[in-house]
């Protein structure tokens, strides 16, 4: 990736004015020309998913939450409800929590997937939101016994584009709720890096990203259990060590060292004149050399 694209590891100054009304044509009509084809391709998609949210759960199947966006304007943003409807935020106030209660288990899926964001395509094509960008924190959201507004109202430049569905800080492992100040100010970072250094190839790269790693974490169930399967059947070697003896292991030659046929001690032997009989392993079926007189009438 080019030497500007790379991972920030402060807020970084900035390098030039963010986008501009150019910048802001070509991003709108990036948007529209993406956005537009997925809302219509992922539709079907999205249909499914509002039945299995309705059936999971009592409540509707889109939740509505207030978000700072462009120039620190408040937008409504659309995702499926992922909380019983009785559990659910409006404030931003409590974020998740890890085994959080209030989460489905249609939502659980849902959120691992980052699918629940699906309906912010709407958001998109009306213009509130752009498909990448600094992505919108609610309104009251709060970290620790603080607002996360104090933090955000630092860095104007993050608000000066349009926030997205996913960004470079998403796509640098940075999703999900906020933990700490540090966390925080980490994404404020890739966000502010994202912003002054904004091209399409950029948004693209993201956009390439942000779909594989909805496939990794689609794909891993499978990968698990196509795993678990392959190491639940024995091998061939397996199978081969594992054969009990037949009556054809022991008419072979038996080898001087241990085998399945007997332990070491285990051959029996004749005794006076029969000891040039032939050798037969007692865990075979084999029994000490006959008496001395029966050995001589089998002779006759």
């Amino acid at each position: 990736m080019h030497a500007e694209h790379a991972r920030p590891d402060r807020i970084p100054a900035p390098a030039r004015r963010p986008l501009g009304r150019f910048g802001a044509a070509v991003k709108r009509t990036e948007d529209l020309l993406l956005g537009v084809p997925l809302l219509v391709a992922l539709l079907p998609v999205m249909l499914v998913i509002g039945v299995l949210v309705r059936l999971d759960s009592p409540g509707p199947a889109l939740f509505r939450q207030p978000r700072t966006g462009f120039h620190d304007r408040l937008i409504t943003v659309r995702k499926f409800r992922t909380m019983r409807n009785d559990g659910a935020d409006v404030a931003g106030v409590h974020q998740e929590e890890e085994h959080d209660p209030r989460v489905t288990r249609v939502g659980r899926v849902l959120r691992r997937l980052r699918l629940d964001e699906l309906p912010q395509l709407l958001n998109v094509v009306e213009g509130t939101m752009s498909l990448v960008g600094p992505r919108p924190y609610p309104a009251g959201m709060m970290i620790g016994n603080h607002p996360a507004h104090d933090e955000l109202a630092k860095h104007a430049r993050r608000r000066a584009v349009k926030p997205g569905i996913t960004g470079w800080a998403q796509v640098n492992g940075l999703a999900g709720p906020v933990t700490s100040d540090a966390d925080l100010r980490r994404r404020i970072a890739y966000d502010l890096h994202y912003v002054h250094n904004w091209t399409v190839l950029l948004d693209l790269a993201i956009l390439v990203r942000t779909a594989w790693g909805v496939a990794r974490q689609a794909l891993r169930p499978l990968v698990k259990l196509s795993r678990g399967i392959a190491g639940a059947s024995p091998t061939r070697h397996a199978r081969a060590q594992s054969r009990a003896p037949t009556h054809l292991d022991c008419a072979m030659p038996q080898p001087k060292a241990p085998d399945a046929c007997g332990a070491p001690g285990a051959w029996m032997a004749g005794t006076g004149p029969g000891q040039d009989d032939e050798k037969v392993p007692a865990a075979c079926g084999g029994r000490k050399s006959a008496p001395y007189g029966l050995k001589r009438w089998r002779r006759r």
